[in-house]
C-alpha cells in the first residue's frame, strides 16, 4: 500500500512541477516582453534621434533670428537718432530762415518806404523846376 508520506510526497512534486513550469512560462513571457520592450526604446531611440537634431537645429536657428531681431532693432533706434537729430537740425534752420526772412522783410520794407519819401521828395522838388537850393 501506498503510504501517506508517499502521496504527500507526490502532491508536493507535483505541485513544484506545476510552479516550475508556470514560472518557466512566466519567465519566458518576461524575457518576450523585456525584448519587445528593447526593440520599442530602439525605435523612439531612432525615431527620437532626428527629432532631437532637428529641435536643436531649430533652436539655432531661433537663436540667430534673435541676434538678427536684436541688430536690426538697434538699427532701428539709431535711425530714428538720426531723424530725431535731422528733425531738430530742420527746426533749428527753419527757426533761421524765418528770422533772417522776417529781419530782410522788415529791411525791404524800410528800404521801400524809405525810397518812396526819396521818390516823393523828389518828384515834388523835380516837378517845380527845382534845381534850386534853399527853397
Amino acid at each position: 500500500m501506498i503510504d501517506t508520506t508517499t502521496i504527500i510526497l507526490g502532491i508536493l512534486a507535483l505541485v513544484i512541477t506545476i510552479w516550475t513550469v508556470f514560472f518557466v512560462l512566466i519567465f519566458r513571457q518576461a524575457k518576450r516582453m523585456a525584448a519587445a520592450l528593447e526593440n520599442f526604446l530602439d525605435n523612439i531611440q531612432r525615431d527620437l534621434a532626428p527629432l532631437i537634431t532637428n529641435l536643436s537645429n531649430a533652436s539655432q536657428k531661433i537663436s540667430q533670428l534673435s541676434e538678427n531681431v536684436d541688430q536690426k532693432l538697434n538699427q532701428t533706434n539709431d535711425l530714428f537718432a538720426v531723424i530725431k537729430d535731422t528733425s531738430e537740425a530742420m527746426a533749428t534752420v527753419s527757426h533761421l530762415i524765418k528770422e533772417g526772412v522776417t529781419a530782410t522783410t522788415t529791411y525791404v520794407r524800410s528800404a521801400a518806404a524809405g525810397f518812396g519819401a526819396v521818390f516823393e521828395f523828389l518828384s515834388k522838388h523835380i516837378g517845380k523846376g527845382g534845381g534850386k537850393h534853399g527853397e
